[in-house]
């Protein structure tokens, strides 16, 4: 049936692959910006270290929302996501990427810029298809 091959290759490989690359990039950045000593120099311009979070977070936030936003786009297109779920799943990926952007500003000051994004991502990878395979699959979370 192609409905349920939908939400097989969907929910099992586009959702976290969608946010692994996500990772990549903000602890990319992130590691980036940490060596370039960006936040010093704001500090020393007299800005406070609250505005330099607040303009990651604001920056990663727009990122996330545009990105669940086409997750659900594209699952509630393809019929793999029923009408009353779309807006508490779309809010569950808003959420999800607020926590994976915490998490990438905890990673991204442990090392260098290379070897904290792969590690990073590593941990991203590992933790995320643990929960899918603790489910079984993303299907029983989409129906």
């Amino acid at each position: 049936d192609g409905s349920s091959f939908a939400k097989l290759v969907l929910g099992n490989f586009m959702i976290p692959a969608a946010f692994i690359l996500t990772t990549w990039r903000i602890i990319s950045s992130l590691a980036e910006e940490w060596e370039s000593k960006l936040k010093i120099t704001l500090n020393i311009m007299g800005l406070s270290n609250l505005n330099y979070y607040i303009s990651i977070l604001l920056t990663e936030l727009i990122y996330v929302i545009i990105l669940s936003l086409m997750i659900v786009v594209i699952l509630r297109y393809r019929n793999a996501l029923s009408d009353e779920n779309v807006f508490g799943f779309g809010i569950s990926l808003v959420l999800f990427g607020i926590s994976m952007t915490s998490f990438c500003m905890l990673i991204s000051v442990f090392s260098s810029s290379k070897v904290s994004t792969y590690i990073g991502t590593l941990i991203c990878f590992g933790f995320m298809f643990i929960e899918i395979n603790k489910f079984g699959s993303l299907d029983s979370l989409l129906e």
